[in-house]
């Protein structure tokens, strides 16, 4: 259940998603640290992987990048995305290149890079994907609900195969301060 305050969502309002894990990324978003913290430290303690993440950024990159895309496309997006944030939040090219294309089918990429570092990877990426297809408070709800849903309805039916070791990375994000991304809920997250 939201919060609108005067027609506008109040930041502490969690939209009904279901996972503290889908929370934390709101937050984060959002700019939050202090709610960041306290979900970050939750997922932490009770060991969490961050399951809708991963989804969350495999259903973004189809949405900017599904249906014919040319390697081009990739290849500049990681490019843009290096050259806007500061130099200890660039992500190694040729890995965030192979990220994207395993979450467009090209899973054999997956075994060419440590999960931690493919974790990491896509927890940054994330977020400019975000920036990129231009997703406002509600969008970004409705792309954890759909992750929510996939990850969600995945463990029901048991149908996360030679994934599941891969989709329980949990990123580490520099210790205890959020990512860094730009343009996103008000602050840098230091």
């Amino acid at each position: 259940m939201s919060v609108v305050v005067y027609g506008k969502r109040s930041p502490g309002a969690e939209p009904g998603l279901r996972t503290p894990e889908a929370r934390m990324l709101l937050a984060e978003f959002r700019g939050d640290e202090e709610r960041w913290r306290r979900l970050s430290a939750e997922l932490e303690r009770e060991k969490y992987g961050l399951d809708v993440m991963q989804a969350a950024f495999r259903l973004a990159v189809l949405r900017r990048f599904g249906g014919g895309v040319e390697l081009r496309d990739v290849t500049g997006f990681v490019r843009e995305f290096n050259a806007a944030v500061p130099e200890e939040a660039r992500v190694p090219p040729r890995e965030a290149e192979a990220a994207i294309r395993v979450s467009l089918g090209e899973e054999h990429l997956v075994e060419s890079m440590a999960g931690e570092v493919l974790g990491n990877i896509r927890y940054a990426l994330l977020f400019a994907l975000a920036d990129d297809l231009g997703l406002n408070d509600d969008d970004l709800v409705g792309l954890l609900r759909s992750a929510e849903d996939v990850i969600l309805t995945g463990r029901q039916i048991g149908l996360f195969g030679s994934l599941a070791d891969e989709w329980s990375t949990v990123p580490r994000t520099g210790g205890d301060r959020m990512h860094w991304r730009r343009g996103r809920g008000g602050g840098e997250g230091r």
